[in-house]
Formats: structure tokens, C-alpha cells, sequence
């Protein structure tokens, strides 16, 4: 996985959502990168603001889990 990590690295370094997204995930879990919920966070709402709704859901359940240094949201959509 440190193979795709890095393929990701330079496509979200370029601004590419998807990559931001999967970037994410890699730091959420440790999986090719460190493990390191603030850059997953960082990572999920870089993509999230080009709407990438896989970053929106990674990055609520951040929230529901209050991981990465973001508050614990437990309000239910509206």
C-alpha cells in the first residue's frame, strides 16, 4: 500500500479530489502512511470542498467519532 500512497500523494498535491479522499483513508488507517487522524481530516476536507461525497461521508464519521481533533458530532441530519 506505500506504492498507492504515494501515487495518491502526488495526484491530491495536484488537487485532485478522489486522491485527497484516498489520501485520507491511507492516514485514517495507517495503511502506507502513518497512521494520523489530523492530515486524514485535512486530507477528507480538502476533497469534500471540490465535493467529493466519499470525503463528506469519511469526514462525518470523523466527526461521529470526534478523531482528528474535530469536536464529536452526534447531530442528526436534517
Amino acid at each position: 500500500m506505500k506504492k498507492a500512497a504515494e501515487y495518491y500523494r502526488m495526484a491530491a498535491d495536484q488537487g485532485h479530489a478522489r486522491a485527497q479522499c484516498y489520501l485520507g483513508v491511507c492516514f485514517r488507517d495507517g495503511d502506507g502512511e502513518a497512521q494520523d487522524d489530523a492530515e486524514a481530516v485535512r486530507f477528507f476536507k480538502l476533497a469534500a470542498d471540490q465535493g467529493c461525497t466519499t470525503a463528506e461521508y469519511n469526514l462525518g464519521w470523523m466527526h461521529e467519532n470526534g478523531r482528528g481533533g474535530v469536536e464529536r458530532d452526534l447531530t442528526p441530519c436534517t
